[in-house]
C-alpha cells in the first residue's frame, strides 16, 4: 500500500484549523466554512493533516436514511419501504494544488475503511456518497459506486465495500 501524503488526522473542533484551506470547488469551501462546525453534532469532520498542522484534505461523514425506492435491486436491497441507512461521505475535498495526485483516492479509501469498521460494530446495508457536482459522478461511479436516478448521490452496498477491504482490493 502506497503512503498517504498526510502525516496525522484530527477532528475538526475550531474554524482557525480551516482558515487557510480552499480547494477547487466552490461549494465544496463554502460548506466547510459556513456549516461544518454548525454540523458537528451529527456530521464528523476529519481533516488529514501536514507536518506542519496544514490541511491538505478533508472528508466529512455521518450516518444517513437514503431514498433507495428507484434505486437497482442491490441499492434497494436491505430497505424498508424504500428507504435504507447508509454511511455517508457527504463532504470532501483536496487542497487547491494537489488535486490530480491521488489524495482523494486515498481519503475515499480511508473513508471506505472507516464505513467497514462501523458496518462489522453494527451492520447497515449502504455506503453513500453525494457527489459536489455533475463532474464528479464518474470519479465515483469509477470507484464502484452507482448513482441513483436524477441525483447528485451514489450508493453501493456495504457488503460489496466490506468484500474489497477482505480481498485487500
Amino acid at each position: 500500500m502506497t503512503a498517504v501524503p498526510w502525516a496525522d488526522t484530527t477532528r475538526l473542533a475550531t474554524a482557525d484549523q480551516i482558515a487557510r484551506f480552499e480547494c477547487d470547488r466552490v461549494g465544496v469551501n463554502e460548506w466547510l466554512h459556513d456549516k461544518a462546525l454548525a454540523a458537528r453534532p451529527n456530521v464528523q469532520t476529519t481533516l488529514y493533516v501536514d507536518a506542519d498542522g496544514g490541511v491538505i484534505p478533508f472528508a466529512a461523514t455521518t450516518m444517513v436514511i437514503v431514498n433507495v425506492y428507484e434505486g437497482t435491486s442491490a441499492q434497494r436491497a436491505g430497505s424498508r419501504e424504500g428507504s435504507s441507512v447508509g454511511f455517508l461521505l457527504a463532504q470532501m475535498g483536496v487542497r487547491t494544488g494537489l488535486t490530480g495526485a491521488g489524495i482523494g483516492k486515498a481519503v475515499l479509501r480511508e473513508v471506505m475503511a472507516a464505513s467497514v469498521r462501523a458496518y462489522r460494530e453494527a451492520p447497515f446495508p449502504l455506503f453513500v456518497v453525494d457527489a459536489a457536482d455533475e463532474a464528479l459522478v464518474g470519479y465515483y461511479e469509477r470507484a464502484g459506486l452507482r448513482r441513483l436516478a436524477g441525483q447528485f448521490r451514489l450508493v453501493t452496498p456495504m457488503r460489496q465495500i466490506a468484500k474489497s477491504f477482505d480481498t485487500g482490493k
